[in-house]
């Protein structure tokens, strides 16, 4: 048996672990929607070819991969001096809302924006009347937040065959835009 366990979410940190941690933010929709951002936590890569010179020993490595500095034939060797930080990928979720300020939040240097475009601008009133974006707002949303990229989805099934406008929409205002497809890989 599968035991399901239901979990209400409300704001703010929702799931933590060692590497990552989850946060949530109520977004503007016709009904109660949650957006998400996930973020990786930073992490010490060792360089291993100033070990290997250095000749350090296992336990001393993992020392110095925990943050420690160690003395090593008379000599202290700081983590700095061998290793670097390697920062975290941050992703958001923005699906089913209007223009708010979770969106910006949850989205801020996000390294990659997953965020519906529902609309072209030209049914912007529709959009906020709905509780969706339109492409030029999901794309003002990545740009204001300083996202590294964006990917649309959710759009509306007028636009089936052009998906064109929507991506040309957006790219106008952020460059670093894709339409999101079944399978798609993505490189972060």
């Amino acid at each position: 048996k599968l035991k399901i366990e239901i979990k209400e979410v409300e704001e703010g940190i929702v799931f933590e672990k060692k590497d990552f941690k989850i946060m949530a933010a109520p977004l503007a929709h016709t009904t109660r929607c949650i957006g998400f951002r996930f973020e990786e936590r930073e992490k010490r890569r060792i360089e291993k070819n100033k070990i290997v010179r250095l000749k350090l020993p296992g336990p001393f490595v993992g020392k110095l991969q925990r943050g420690e500095t160690v003395e090593w034939k008379g000599k202290k060797i700081r983590p700095e001096d061998v290793s670097y930080i390697q920062k975290g990928k941050k992703i958001a979720f923005v699906l089913d809302t209007a223009l708010c300020n979770a969106a910006y939040d949850l989205a801020k240097d996000a390294d990659l924006l997953i965020s519906e475009a529902t609309y072209l601008s030209d049914l912007e009133k529709k959009a906020a009347e709905y509780g969706h974006l339109t492409a030029a707002q999901a794309a003002q949303i990545a740009k204001k937040a300083q996202a590294k990229q964006l990917i649309l989805t959710h759009l509306s099934q007028r636009y089936e065959h052009d998906e064109e406008a929507v991506s040309k929409e957006a790219k106008a205002i952020f460059k670093k835009t894709e339409i999101a497809h079944d399978f798609m890989k993505l490189k972060l």
